[in-house]
C-alpha cells in the first residue's frame, strides 16, 4: 500500500513537471526568436555601410549602401564645370536648359498671362508637324543636340573608367572624380570607350550635314531631326534612333555606383589622386584642339 502511494506521488508529480517545462520551453522558445531578432538588428545596424578592406568593392546584403544613378554624380560635376570651364559654360545643360521660348516659341505675356493666339498657332503647328524650324531655330537645336551629346558621351565614357576603378564611396568623392576625369578627357579630346566614340562622331556629322532638318513631333517640347535624331525639352532627354544618348542611360549605357557615406575615404582619396595627375599630365600637354571646342566657338551657329 505504501509503495502504491509513493509510485502514485512519483506519478503525479512527474506528469506536473512535464506540463510545467512544456509551458516554460514554449515561452523561452518566444523570447529566444525575439532575443535572435533584437540581436539580428543590432548586428545589421553595426553593419550598415562597413565593409573589410580586404574587400572594400564587394558589398553584401549587410551593408545597407544605397545605389547612386549615374546622373546623381554627373549633374552636381557638370554644374560645377558650367560656372569655370568654356565648353560646359557654353552648353549650360544643367544650370540652364534649353526651352520652347529660348527657341523663340514664347507666348507667355508675364507669369500669369498668355497669348492664347500664339499659342494656340504654335501648338497647331506641332501637332500637324507641319513646321521645319527655320534656320535660326535650327542652329539652336543643333548645337543643343551637339551639347547633350557631348554630355552622354562623357558620362557614359568616364562611368565605364570610373566603375573599373571604384564602385563603393561617398557620393562627395564619386562627384570629386568625376569632375576631374570629365576634364582630363576634354583636355585629351577623345574618348577611351570605342562604341562612345564612334556613335559621338555619327551624331556630330549629322549634325553638320547641310541637309541637317528638324521638326516638331506633335507637341513644342518634342523635337525631331533626320528621322534619327529625338529632343524633348519637356524631359530633358535625347535620343539617337533607338539608343538614349542623355541623361540616365547615356549611349545605352545603366552605370550605378554604390554610396556608402560611413567608408573610409582612403581608397576614394587614392583614385582621386591619380585622377588628378592624370589630368596634370593632360594639361601640360600640347594638342591641336579640345573636345567641345567647336562649341566653345560658337562654330554650330
Amino acid at each position: 500500500m505504501i509503495l502504491k502511494k509513493i509510485f502514485f506521488s512519483f506519478t503525479i508529480g512527474l506528469m506536473f513537471s512535464i506540463f510545467a517545462c512544456s509551458v516554460c520551453t514554449g515561452q523561452s522558445g518566444q523570447i529566444g526568436q525575439q532575443g535572435l531578432e533584437l540581436n539580428k538588428q543590432s548586428i545589421l545596424s553595426n553593419m550598415k555601410g562597413i565593409t573589410t578592406s580586404t574587400d572594400s568593392q564587394k558589398m553584401d546584403s549587410f551593408s545597407r549602401t544605397t545605389q547612386i544613378q549615374i546622373e546623381q554624380i554627373f549633374f552636381p560635376a557638370f554644374s560645377t564645370l558650367e560656372n569655370e570651364n568654356g565648353v560646359f559654360k557654353r552648353c549650360k545643360i544643367i544650370t540652364d536648359p534649353l526651352t520652347p521660348r529660348q527657341i523663340g516659341y514664347d507666348f507667355k505675356i508675364d507669369k500669369d498671362t498668355y497669348n492664347l493666339t500664339a499659342k494656340k498657332y504654335f501648338e497647331s503647328q506641332a501637332q500637324n508637324f507641319s513646321e521645319d524650324l527655320d534656320r535660326r531655330k535650327l542652329s539652336i537645336i543643333k548645337e543643343q543636340i551637339a551639347c547633350m551629346t557631348l554630355y552622354g558621351a562623357l558620362m557614359a565614357d568616364v562611368s565605364i573608367i570610373m566603375k573599373s576603378k571604384i564602385q563603393t564611396a561617398s557620393k562627395n568623392d564619386f562627384v570629386k572624380i568625376a569632375n576631374v576625369l570629365l576634364q582630363t578627357s576634354i583636355l585629351k579630346n577623345k574618348f577611351e570607350n570605342q562604341f562612345v566614340n564612334e556613335v559621338y562622331n555619327k551624331i556630330m556629322k549629322d549634325i553638320r550635314s547641310e541637309s541637317f532638318s528638324c521638326r516638331f513631333d506633335g507637341d513644342i517640347n518634342k523635337i525631331f531631326c533626320n528621322n534619327a535624331l529625338y529632343l524633348d525639352l519637356k524631359e530633358y532627354t535625347l535620343a539617337y534612333k533607338n539608343l538614349e544618348i542623355f541623361p540616365k542611360k547615356p549611349f545605352g549605357y545603366s552605370v550605378a555606383f554604390n554610396d556608402a557615406t560611413t567608408l573610409s575615404t582612403g581608397f576614394a582619396e587614392k583614385i582621386y589622386e591619380d585622377a588628378n595627375k592624370s589630368f596634370k599630365k593632360a594639361l601640360s600637354m600640347k594638342v591641336s584642339r579640345r573636345l567641345g571646342e567647336d562649341f566653345e566657338k560658337g562654330f554650330l551657329r
